[in-house]
């Protein structure tokens, strides 16, 4: 009755594993050198768990069906910008949240640093604005989507969500970046389309790097903030209005009942390990 939601969370662990074998090849002077080649690398390696799932679907269903289809164009400007100001609005509204995650555990790090030439600014989009979108969408509003139908809408988009959270690795960022994956999910449904995910992804990591950049030149942070905590509600309000009367490919069987996965707990118990060795490290 769970093979899908436990197999869901499975090729999560498997994702989590890879990535951190993955930072093995920052050991190679080549790849080490240069910190967005080895993210890539380390993306690339999604594409295991992504084919051990696709395996895993066709044996147990007459077809699988990720999502590649078409979205409408009209969409486009709405998709560009509502992840970024999702992130601003729910930064704000998990500020408590974050606040005691980040004395818990320390400061954020920064992951990625501002771009200091055009050529280290390519190398950050192709890591983060193309290979992360697509082999990240692939897995969670595709792979998982398809193992999760069976267990219902809400359970379908809160795993996915969560999955997507952890594979991050950073606590701090979950509250933030679990929204983000829900609001994947919701995309996912209403169009039908992995391709939107996949534009959504790809838009709201293109935007942070820009404001990234704004934001180093800039001391008016709190302006970027509140610009995006009162334009949310507008573009996912202009999404859901020319999402509604299309038609939802995403068909959700009869809710069924979980368990506790095994494969969840380790997740978790790998994402808290993880940074709790930051902390003393550090």
């Amino acid at each position: 009755m769970n093979k899908g939601f436990e197999k869901s969370w499975q090729l999560t662990l498997l994702v989590m594993l890879l990535v951190l074998l993955g930072s093995l090849f920052a050991l190679i002077p080549v790849i080490g050198s240069n910190m967005y080649l080895l993210m890539i690398i380390g993306e690339l390696l999604i594409a295991l768990p992504i084919y051990l799932g696709c395996r895993y679907l066709k044996r147990h269903h007459q077809s699988v069906d990720l999502g590649f289809r078409t979205f409408s164009l009209c969409l486009l400007i709405p998709l560009f910008f509502l992840p970024s100001c999702m992130q601003q609005f729910f930064t704000v509204f998990t500020y408590p949240l974050q606040e005691f995650l980040i004395n818990t555990f320390g400061e954020i790090p920064e992951a990625v640093p501002v771009a200091k030439s055009v050529s280290e600014f390519l190398w950050q989009f192709v890591a983060i604005c193309v290979a992360a979108p697509v082999l990240e969408e692939v897995l969670c509003r595709g792979v998982m989507i398809q193992l999760l139908k069976p267990y219902g809408l809400s359970v379908t988009l809160v795993t996915s969500a969560a999955a997507f959270s952890i594979l991050h690795f950073d606590i701090r960022q979950i509250p933030v970046i679990f929204f983000l994956g829900v609001m994947l999910g919701v995309v996912r449904l209403l169009t039908g389309s992995l391709w939107a995910c996949i534009f959504v992804h790809s838009a709201n990591n293109f935007c942070s790097l820009i404001l990234q950049i704004l934001i180093a030149r800039s001391e008016n942070f709190a302006y970027f903030a509140l610009l995006g905590v009162i334009l949310f509600p507008v573009f996912l309000l202009i999404f859901l209005r020319q999402t509604k009367r299309k038609n939802r490919t995403l068909k959700l069987q009869k809710t069924q009942d979980i368990r506790i996965s095994a494969s969840f707990v380790l997740c978790w118990l790998m994402v808290l390990g993880y940074n709790t060795f930051l902390f003393f490290h550090h």
